[in-house]
Formats: structure tokens, C-alpha cells, sequence
């Protein structure tokens, strides 16, 4: 098994990546994670519900609309959205899927409204063969990585709620 900073080398090295829970009305960790990989010239493709057009670029209601193969999908929403796009990412043949969590992973079966894992949709997706991250945030991997995230993830790591995969 991949350790979760290989995972996350991989899951951010992927060529399309399908960032779920953007934002018009606020900033949201969707949409720093949106920016930063923009930033560094990756393809992107927000989703929302909501939303037609994000940031001046198309957004799509789901991952079943989005018209070019997505590799990977980064999800910060409800859990119960993230319970729908395991189903997507399962049917859309998506290899990563990262369910964000501000506080790493939380052992308790009480769901936080900091958090958009969802167990049952990370094993759904673990079964279906897709590499899943369920907790933590990929700002604590993507270079550059700034202050504030490389504290919490190192307080995440030697508190041991960083996610193992």
C-alpha cells in the first residue's frame, strides 16, 4: 500500500482534475485548491451544481457532464454529495478521488461539517480499483506549500490524523 504523500504525488500529478464544491458566494477549500492548480497551468475542471460558468470557465452540475476524461476529482461538499460522486467517479472510470477533511480524519462515526469524507463512498470507490484519500487537504502537498498548511499537516502527521490512504 502507497503511503499518503505518494498518493498525493500521484493523485496531483494526474492530467485532468475535476475539483468538486466550488464556490461563487464564498472562498472555499474547493476553490483554493481550484486556484492553486490553475496557477501552476493544470487542467481543471470546476464543478457545482449551482453554477454554469466558475471563474470564467465552464462549470459542470456534475462529473457525468463534464465532456473530457477526468483522471482525478478532488470533493469538498457534504458527504452526502460525496456519496453521489463516488457513484460518478465509479462510473466515469476516475483512478483518484480525494475527500477533503479539514482536521484530518476523525475515527468517530459522527460526520463533521468540516468533512466530505464519507466511509461507505471511499470503500465503494476502493473497491471499484480508484486510489481514494479520504481526509487532510491537497494543499498540504502542493507545492509551494505555505505555512499554514504545512503546520496542520504537520500537527495532522504527529498527532496521527493524517490520513494512511
Amino acid at each position: 500500500m502507497t503511503t499518503v504523500p505518494e498518493r498525493a504525488e500521484q493523485f496531483l500529478a494526474s492530467s485532468v482534475i475535476a475539483v468538486v464544491g466550488v464556490s461563487d458566494r464564498k472562498q472555499t477549500p474547493a476553490n483554493a485548491v481550484y486556484d492553486k492548480l490553475r496557477a501552476q497551468g493544470r487542467t481543471v475542471v470546476p464543478v457545482n451544481p449551482r453554477l454554469d460558468r466558475f471563474k470564467e470557465e465552464a462549470c459542470y452540475r456534475d462529473l457525468l457532464s463534464v465532456p473530457v476524461p477526468v483522471e482525478a476529482v478532488f470533493i469538498s461538499a457534504k458527504a452526502s454529495v460525496t456519496e453521489q460522486m463516488a457513484d460518478q467517479c465509479i462510473a466515469r472510470n476516475v483512478r483518484r478521488v480525494w475527500m477533503h477533511d479539514m482536521t484530518g480524519t476523525r475515527p468517530k462515526a459522527k460526520h463533521s461539517p468540516l468533512s466530505s469524507v464519507s466511509r461507505p463512498a471511499a470503500e465503494r470507490c476502493r473497491a471499484a480499483g480508484i486510489a481514494v484519500i479520504a481526509g487532510a487537504c491537497p494543499m498540504m502537498f502542493l507545492a509551494p506549500v505555505d505555512g499554514f498548511h504545512a503546520c496542520w499537516k504537520w500537527l495532522l502527521n504527529i498527532t496521527g490524523r493524517l490520513p494512511a490512504a
